[in-house]
């Protein structure tokens, strides 16, 4: 595996620790509330995020587990009501899995899986490499877990470092 495989592979795992961290404690209305007109609520930034992960795992042809029910996310469109999305624990475990199956399939990715075409095509009509895509996606799946992270704070809760690091503590001791 080369180095750049080897880090997207640790950044997907690193995602897992970071997202379920962003959550820790959330409760119901958090989960489901939009803190601001712009800003999509938690549940669908996990459909989303999930959403993509699994393209992410159809292009490298891995094990991905069942998807949650609900709602799709498509580009560009308004997010739908929570409740039309799977439940909390259903798309964490989702999200969870889905980094296991993508971290397992990049450590086996040979050459022609990471140069061939990336389905589907992005959101501008551009066509990709699947390692191309995922340089890009891994970034875009950081971003979601900002906007988490930042739902997080506004609502007085620590922030995910806080949360990593206690974790972290709490395993070591």
């Amino acid at each position: 595996m080369s180095e750049s495989v080897r880090a997207l592979a640790q950044q997907f795992r690193i995602h897992d620790l970071f997202g379920t961290s962003a959550v820790a404690g959330f409760t119901p209305a958090m989960w489901t509330e939009r803190p601001h007109a712009h800003v999509n609520h938690a549940v669908w930034l996990f459909a989303h995020v999930n959403e993509v992960r699994r393209s992410i795992a159809a292009n490298l042809r891995a094990d991905a587990p069942p998807a949650s029910p609900g709602a799709g996310t498509p580009f560009g469109e308004p997010a739908a009501p929570a409740s039309a999305y799977a439940a909390p624990e259903a798309l964490l475990a989702e999200f969870t899995a889905l980094g296991a199956a993508i971290a397992g399939a990049l450590a086996e990715a040979d050459d022609a899986t990471l140069a061939a075409t990336y389905t589907p095509d992005f959101p501008d009509g551009g066509r990709r490499t699947v390692a191309d895509a995922l340089q890009f996606l891994v970034a875009h799946e950081g971003l979601h877990l900002g906007q988490l992270s930042l739902v997080r704070r506004l609502h007085g809760l620590s922030g995910v470092a806080e949360v990593v690091l206690a974790s972290m503590q709490h395993r070591a001791g």
